[in-house]
């Protein structure tokens, strides 16, 4: 989904770069705050990435290439047991209220900035109102699987299809737990 994202993002900032020589000069600064704006919405995908997507690549690259999982169950279990508990973290982060108002404070800077400085209020006002509702499908769309498997995990739930991160240790490995 970041990737996505990311990519729609990157695109309508070049988009709006690439309008710019078709505009009037007095206009070209709405085109450029659209740009800025869609980078800065960038930002957050670039620095805080959702734990998940490394952690997963990280744990099949490790049950692949385990030399012998029987002799390192236990921190394997740990280990996925971390990331499912610091997955779930960034997801549930990934939603706060913070960054909901960092949505709305950045677009309605952007709405501002054009308004009070070039007098662009409908600019502003298209500006602010899309970049709102994009950054808030962006942050409703982020994945939240791993906050319910961490509760069923903790709850003792390990039902083989409702556990995303550990399953790759409980299920997918040639062996099954014995305790």
């Amino acid at each position: 989904m970041e990737l996505g994202w990311g990519g729609a993002l990157g695109a309508s900032g070049l988009a709006s770069l690439a309008a710019v020589p078709f505009v009037s000069a007095g206009d070209r600064v709405d085109w450029y705050v659209s740009a800025a704006s869609s980078a800065i919405g960038i930002l957050p995908l670039l620095l805080t990435p959702l734990d998940v997507i490394a952690d997963a690549r990280e744990l099949q690259t490790m049950l692949r290439f385990a030399p012998s999982p029987n002799a390192q169950l236990c921190a394997h279990l740990a280990d996925a047991e971390h990331r499912l508990s610091r997955s779930a973290q960034s997801e549930t982060d990934g939603r706060s209220p913070w960054m909901h108002a960092g949505n709305i404070a950045l677009n309605t800077s952007v709405l501002l900035f054009l308004g009070l400085v070039y007098r662009h209020w409908e600019a502003g006002i298209v500006n602010g109102a899309v970049g709102a509702a994009v950054g808030e499908a962006m942050i409703l769309s982020q994945p939240t699987d791993n906050i319910g498997d961490l509760a069923r995990y903790r709850a003792g739930d390990l039902a083989k299809e409702r556990i995303a991160v550990p399953s790759a240790v409980l299920w997918k490995w040639p062996f099954s737990f014995h305790f």
